[in-house]
């Protein structure tokens, strides 16, 4: 039988209207010329209403599809029919068993979140942390142009980590960027709106050295208890804040850490000490550039903009390039403008070029 469903991509930003069909062990979704065939045993069910049933794919993130009335009732079935038909066999057997030896290894040694974060794969660690974080920061901003903007950034300071990051810009007021397990790069548009691209560099390139050392998993293990947390990624229940506690220590190494990505990168570091230090100034006056659950683990005071400023010489300086031309600089600006169509107020004042007194 064949019904009507709406598909969320990655790639479209915005729900497309499609038909889909159960022809035996796949489902068909037909759009515009284009027909894809997806095997049942790769849908899983994300929500239902009772009147819409949202599933989503194994091995692809951004997939989502929404489906309802008869459509939704067959596809129900087909899906309920095939996990009550699993059955036990003796590789599931062998990977619980090695789940549970891993488990009793790691609290009979005691082995810290250190050690264990590097060896994690990305597909566990992403579920230490809930995956829908518009209940945390806001509603998502989808923007093609933006996106390619953030990467090509991203590719000056690791051109690996650029290809297999998952980026997440929300449409909040927060001053949010952030690090997640399995990663992610969490970030509002607040910071987009409000710094130079150079500026906005320094951000990315600290947090980038926090995905390089794994200092998101190790926060994500610690707040849970090692244990806790395996077990709640496991099963899918356990999920910590967020607001992932970093040590001093971590911070630290993350910052000199950036600093050498963009010394590589050829990218100055002198705006980032004249975003740190107008960042401090504001937490210091008790505003709100200050205030935000950013400053949990960035408020390291007016000696931070001090080591940024004298981490480069004048030699690195004069060589020193753009983190992006002028029209990937707009596109990163304008990251949220066509959100949610028109914008519900004017664009923000550009700040000023990097190096400036803002």
């Amino acid at each position: 039988m064949t019904g009507l469903a709406f598909l969320f991509t990655s790639q479209t930003g915005t729900p497309v209207s499609v038909q889909v069909e159960i022809a035996d062990t796949d489902l068909l979704v037909f759009r515009s010329s284009e027909t894809e065939s997806i095997p049942l045993r790769q849908l899983r069910k994300l929500s239902d209403d009772g009147t819409q049933l949202q599933v989503g794919r194994r091995g692809h993130r951004n997939w989502k599809l929404a489906v309802s009335g008869t459509a939704a009732n067959q596809l129900r079935h087909e899906i309920g029919g095939r996990r009550q038909g699993l059955r036990w066999g003796a590789a599931r057997t062998w990977h619980v068993a090695i789940f549970i030896a891993t488990l009793l290894v790691v609290e009979l040694v005691k082995i810290p979140a250190e050690w264990l974060a590097p060896i994690l794969p990305d597909a566990f660690t992403g579920r230490l942390v809930a995956q829908d974080i518009r209940s945390y920061y806001g509603t998502y901003c989808t923007s093609p142009e933006g996106e390619r903007a953030l990467r090509v950034l991203i590719a000056k300071l690791d051109p690996d980590l650029a290809q297999s990051l998952k980026i997440e810009v929300v449409d909040g007021e927060g001053f949010i960027i952030t690090s997640a397990p399995g990663k992610r790069l969490i970030i509002s548009n607040a910071f987009l709106t409000t710094t130079s691209a150079d500026e906005f560099a320094a951000l990315l390139a600290h947090e980038i050295a926090h995905l390089q050392q794994h200092d998101e998993v190790k926060a994500a293990l610690r707040a849970n208890g090692t244990i806790g947390a395996l077990i709640g990624a496991a099963l899918g229940t356990r999920k910590p804040d967020y607001a992932l506690q970093f040590s001093d220590d971590e911070e630290w190494s993350a910052d000199a850490h950036a600093i050498t990505l963009l010394s590589r990168a050829r990218i100055s570091t002198l705006p980032g000490a004249t975003l740190f230090a107008r960042m401090e100034e504001e937490r210091q006056a008790n505003r709100s550039f200050g205030k935000e659950q950013y400053y949990l683990h960035w408020g390291m005071g007016s000696v931070r903009a001090e080591r940024w400023r004298d981490s480069q010489d004048k030699g690195e300086r004069l060589q020193a390039r753009p983190a992006l031309d002028q029209e990937q600089a707009d596109r990163l600006f304008n990251y949220c403008w066509r959100h949610k169509g028109p914008p519900r107020h004017a664009l923000p004042v550009r700040p000023q070029a990097a190096g400036k007194d803002p």
